[in-house]
């Protein structure tokens, strides 16, 4: 059904990708994520401030001379990296392992992860998350397949509108949000 054809969407073999976007979109999305990463940093949830800039790289007129061109996105093995290195931000493992470290640092760390994995799963805003409660996370089976549906209240979200974001890759997402509902003293269906 719909669900199928967004999952399908999302893959690798879409035509709704680009290996080099235009420059504006870059500015744009830089803008996003760094709006994303004030607002960790505000919320407690980062030890310090990072921010990202778009540098004028000597390829830029790539970006301009192109026509015709679609949103760039992570590339699997960049996908995996940003994976891997949050994970073990979020486990305090590896070079990510801070120091000196409390259990509410911790389950900041671990906050964040299962943030931006829930964001990277479904596309949703950032603001459209920060507002979700666990009630708006559904889970469905159909033919042995699990589909995770994101329901937007139009009361959150930017447009004002209700809609619902289908998570790709549900069995990871699944488990992410799972671990995280356990760990969480949050987790009734009218929580954050």
């Amino acid at each position: 059904g719909k669900a199928q054809r967004v999952r399908r969407a999302k893959n690798m073999s879409s035509k709704n990708i680009v290996l080099k976007p235009k420059y504006n979109t870059l500015r744009a999305e830089g803008s996003i994520i760094n709006e994303m990463l004030k607002d960790a940093y505000n919320d407690g949830l980062m030890i310090r401030a990072i921010r990202i800039a778009v540098k004028d790289a000597s390829n830029v007129a790539d970006f301009v001379a192109q026509k015709d061109t679609r949103r760039a996105t992570f590339s699997s093995h960049e996908h995996q990296v940003l994976r891997t290195n949050l994970r073990y931000y979020a486990d305090n493992v590896g070079k990510q392992k801070a120091k000196k470290f409390n259990k509410t640092h911790l389950m900041q760390r671990r906050m964040l992860y299962t943030f931006v994995m829930l964001a990277g799963s479904c596309g949703a805003r950032v603001g459209e998350l920060k507002k979700l409660k666990w009630g708006d996370i559904r889970y469905e089976t159909s033919s042995g397949e699990e589909t995770i549906y994101v329901d937007i209240r139009g009361e959150t979200s930017k447009v004002r509108r209700d809609r619902t974001a289908v998570a790709h890759d549900a069995a990871s997402t699944g488990k992410v949000l799972d671990k995280w509902k356990k760990e969480t003293e949050f987790g009734k269906k009218t929580d954050l």
